[in-house]
């Protein structure tokens, strides 16, 4: 049984890093709501902290407001327009809108600021895709695995713009280099067990159809 120290003195927090810092903790537990109070904390207390203003915004992202999300990002842009994750975050946020061409400006930013960010052209390959900007799109999924050769989803993503593009010599090779890397990724099986069915190659379809369904219970009633 331990002793009761009454001269313990209770830590509070005073600064808008301490409130940040602990907004971050509560957002990786999954306490967005309370994340949401120490960011708001933290900006009230340093409204040129522009971080605060962006996990805000990612905060209000994983809540569903994107709307939020999109306020805080322009704070957060206007203290710093040099910081290429700003443009990701409301250019996820208009995507999740589906307001692409947004998004896909809000994207190019991110790359105009930093060449090398490759959340943002995957991102924006992504958009690319749902305008129907295919070769844009495959351009920026190629720039993702030139950056990460290992990069698993990046393959499977761009297959399925070849495979929108009709272009399924090329779509199945991505799927295949995919699942040389990852022999048990079932969503490269499935894509891959599309476009087999679509140029009339049954047999190989319904192979990789089994194979996915095998892998995960999801694809098995997909076919």
């Amino acid at each position: 049984m331990t002793k009761e120290n009454n001269n313990v003195i209770p830590f509070t927090l005073r600064t808008s890093s301490e409130y940040y810092f602990r907004g971050m903790a509560y957002a990786e537990s999954g306490n967005i709501v309370q994340a949401i109070e120490d960011y708001a904390r933290s900006i009230e207390l340093d409204p040129m902290n522009a971080d605060a203003y962006d996990y805000r915004g990612r905060a209000y992202f994983f809540s569903g407001e994107y709307t939020k999300t999109i306020e805080d990002s322009n704070q957060a842009i206007n203290l710093d327009p040099e910081h290429p994750e700003y443009y990701v975050t409301r250019g996820l946020a208009y995507f999740n809108l589906e307001d692409y061409s947004q998004a896909i400006e809000d994207f190019s930013w991110a790359v105009a600021v930093d060449p090398y960010c490759a959340d943002a052209y995957w991102l924006r390959g992504l958009a690319y895709n749902n305008v129907f900007d295919y070769e844009k799109s495959i351009q920026d999924f190629s720039r993702v695995i030139e950056f990460e050769q290992d990069e698993i989803e990046a393959y499977i993503d761009r297959g399925n713009t070849y495979a929108n593009d009709e272009q399924y010599d090329m779509a199945v090779k991505d799927y295949s280099i995919a699942l040389n890397l990852d022999p048990d990724n079932a969503r490269a099986y499935y894509s891959r067990a599309l476009v087999y069915e679509k140029v009339g190659d049954q047999l190989k379809a319904n192979e990789d159809y089994s194979k996915a369904a095998v892998l995960d219970p999801e694809f098995k009633n997909k076919k």
